[in-house]
């Protein structure tokens, strides 16, 4: 059907320029607008439901479309905005708008808001068409917030365009996308400053790494001390399967719970300081056995852990205590490190992850000083707090 397209691209060669890549991109944009129109064509057919057996929409193109979840969603969500927006669509068909300033639209409507934007959408797609696409986020985000106010406080049973949070798997973990109201927005900032503290001079991570990182300490800090749920210190809160050789040797993998895989390595690291189940199975995977859960460090020896070092004894961290896990310095799983204060020692969750790295050694004195060694050799130490907190 489509083999004059086929090989235009089997034939095309895109030269290293920037003004030829530019055209590229341009072109694949009004491709992108065809390809919704046709989205938005074939859901009003259902057909996705009755020839194809998918649900919805966004099924049929995670399935067929070979896309993510993600992916789908938006593709399906934008095809059927636009069956409603002539003016819109055939502005991004014939490239006077590209497919970010669709999306700065479809990102800004509901429901409740939609009619309003149709109502005047040929003016309102004349100005978006003067912008670029940040200037256009910019006046779908005030216009959003004026159409609230012109509507009644009724609530409509859908979150508003810019007050919403979205968390879907992907192939290689998880994305959260949100968009948060100003008072949010604040404090989320205010708390990844916090959370991300100073970087140390051996902090190699990027800032967006750090401020996932950040994200990460939070949610955890958030489980580590609710207290609807009560429970215990339960770190690390996620549910891991792994195979005993696989744990004790550091190679090969395990999986969480829905089944994303994870490496033996990560595993070892979070088994320093977690719940262990002893699991017995058959090859088939059937459940022979489960034995209770045990501790790797009880609570009340992480509280005297934390009275001793007071937070992350890597040399330079400034993290605090109720941030870190517990490490043990001899592996208890491959080494049979005991589980006491004289084998423990509090990283913060980035450094924990470091010492777990291949050539990093780390070591703990009787007088509680912490001596790390970097793949170079170079030894750095870290000093108790209070001496008086040492171990019995």
């Amino acid at each position: 059907m489509f083999e004059a397209l086929a090989t235009t691209i089997d034939d095309l060669d895109i030269p290293v320029d920037g003004d030829a890549l530019e055209e590229a991109l341009f072109l694949r944009d009004r491709l992108d607008a065809k390809i919704s129109q046709a989205v938005g064509s074939f859901e009003a057919t259902n057909e996705h439901d009755t020839a194809e057996g998918c649900p919805t929409m966004a099924t049929w193109l995670r399935v067929k479309g070979r896309t993510t979840a993600h992916d789908a969603q938006r593709m399906a969500k934008t095809a059927g905005r636009l069956g409603h927006l002539p003016s819109l669509q055939t502005a991004w068909l014939d490239g006077s708008l590209s497919g970010g300033h669709v999306a700065a639209v479809v990102a800004n409507l509901n429901d409740r808001t939609a009619p309003l934007f149709q109502d005047d959408e040929d003016n309102l797609v004349r100005v978006l068409g003067e912008l670029d696409v940040t200037g256009a986020v910019v006046a779908m985000k005030t216009w959003a917030a004026m159409a609230k106010e012109t509507l009644d406080d009724e609530p409509s049973g859908e979150p508003d365009p810019d007050r919403s949070a979205h968390l879907s798997p992907t192939l290689s973990g998880g994305r959260l996308d949100a968009n948060l109201e100003p008072e949010a927005f604040h404090a989320a900032q205010a708390a990844l400053r916090l959370v991300m503290g100073r970087r140390s001079d051996d902090d190699e991570r990027t800032p967006t790494q750090r401020r996932h990182d950040g994200l990460a300490e939070i949610f955890n800090h958030f489980l580590d001390h609710q207290s609807d749920h009560k429970g215990g210190r339960h770190r690390p809160h996620v549910n891991i399967t792994i195979g005993f050789e696989e744990l004790t040797s550091g190679r090969g993998q395990g999986c969480f719970d829905d089944g994303t895989p994870i490496t033996a390595h990560t595993a070892r690291r979070l088994a320093c300081d977690a719940n262990i189940h002893r699991v017995i199975t058959r090859a088939d995977g059937t459940v022979l056995d489960y034995g209770r859960s045990t501790r790797t460090i009880p609570a009340p020896l992480f509280q005297a852990l934390c009275i001793r070092d007071r937070g992350c004894r890597f040399p330079g961290c400034d993290r605090p205590a109720h941030v870190t896990d517990g490490h043990h310095i001899a592996e208890w799983i491959a080494h049979r490190g005991p589980t006491n204060l004289r084998n423990l020692v509090l990283l913060c969750r980035y450094h924990h992850g470091v010492v777990h790295r291949p050539g990093w050694t780390i070591e703990l004195q009787p007088d509680a000083t912490v001596i790390v060694t970097d793949p170079r050799g170079r030894k750095r130490r870290s000093q108790p707090v209070d001496r008086r907190a040492l171990a019995a």
